[in-house]
């Protein structure tokens, strides 16, 4: 159970052992980002995956920036990526593979995004204005306390 301080006050939560604050914006409270870990942000949670225990994510595939068996700080912000929209939480990297967007699997895009392969490639095209001619990756993580 999260305690609940006066406006602006700093906590740390005995459930999650996070800092938070408790912020003007309808009473919600915003974890305090550890910057020591490197982030991953995702603006949609596709197919309420931040939910489960592993979950993967689709983006251009970056294995300087990706790698397993790294911790990354996991955060689900609003679309302008100034506010969580759910606590921050710890996930470890644990595979990955590359593919150029006309190979995408479709059971990775349905587990992705909960979408069939043209839709999910119709979302990076969007995402992404050079995604038929990068390389993507899918990424495996799994929480970790």
């Amino acid at each position: 159970m999260h305690r609940t301080p006066d406006e602006g006050h700093l906590y740390v939560c005995d459930s999650c052992n996070t800092r938070k604050v408790k912020t003007i914006q309808q009473g919600l409270f915003q974890t305090l980002v550890n910057d020591d870990l490197p982030q991953i942000k995702f603006t949609t949670n596709w197919n309420n995956k931040l939910a489960c225990n592993c979950f993967t994510t689709i983006r251009p595939w970056n294995p300087d920036v990706y790698k397993i068996g790294t911790t990354y700080l996991i955060r689900h912000t609003d679309k302008n990526k100034s506010r969580d929209l759910m606590d921050p939480f710890k996930a470890e990297l644990i595979a990955g593979n590359s593919f150029p967007l006309e190979k995408l699997p479709e059971i990775s895009a349905a587990l992705d995004t909960g979408y069939d392969r043209m839709k999910t490639m119709d979302i990076m095209r969007k995402m992404y204005e050079n995604a038929d001619s990068i390389l993507f990756g899918i990424y495996l993580l799994r929480k970790v306390n």
